[in-house]
């Protein structure tokens, strides 16, 4: 009986865990794009589930299916998902990476990570009197976005813009060539 109320305790606490693009992708049978995250910061639980449920909206918005899972993408099963590394860097390490104090994030198509500068969104978030998990969940979708997209992808407006000012309230979508373009890239697998 204990052994039946713990397995039973095991599965409610992983459907807790479980975000909106996984329980989609367990229900079709797999993501189109895995997200493996490695943090050198501490990010508040809520915020980063918050910014977790925004890319996962996102990314559904354009029919793409998010998954969030630890460990690297290099270990991980060839599935027929796009795996990419999400990393959180501390205020140093973003310092050496990316001497740009705007930035608040670098990504590339080619290698397949995403890095965000968890200070310099935080930081941004309270000088914008922005909420800290909708600039963090921006700054994954966009970062994401370039590894989805080819080099050099940011637009004039959309989810893409290269730069960010003031106050941010919502997530923009991406723009519909750029959504065409992250379908066509995951069913080819370029």
């Amino acid at each position: 009986m204990a052994k039946t109320a713990q397995a039973v305790a095991a599965m409610v606490a992983a459907g807790v865990v479980m975000t909106g693009a996984s329980a989609m992708a367990a229900e079709r049978g797999a993501a189109d794009v895995i997200l493996h995250v490695t943090s050198y910061e501490r990010i508040p639980a809520g915020e980063l589930a918050a910014a977790q449920q925004a890319v996962v909206q996102v990314y559904g918005m354009i029919g793409v299916h998010v998954a969030w899972a630890g460990g690297v993408a290099a270990e991980a099963p060839v599935d027929g998902a796009r795996h990419v590394d999400v990393i959180f860097l501390r205020a140093a390490m973003a310092d050496r990476k990316q001497p740009n104090a705007r930035a608040l994030g670098q990504a590339s198509h080619v290698t397949g990570r995403a890095y965000i500068y968890y200070a310099r969104v935080l930081a941004h978030a309270t000088r914008s009197a922005s909420d800290p998990g909708v600039v963090l969940g921006l700054v994954l979708a966009h970062e994401i976005g370039h590894v989805l997209l080819p080099e050099y992808s940011h637009a004039s407006s959309g989810l893409m813009r290269a730069e960010w000012n003031g106050r941010i309230v919502a997530i923009p979508g991406f723009l519909p060539e750029q959504a065409a373009t992250i379908r066509t890239t995951l069913e080819t697998g370029n």
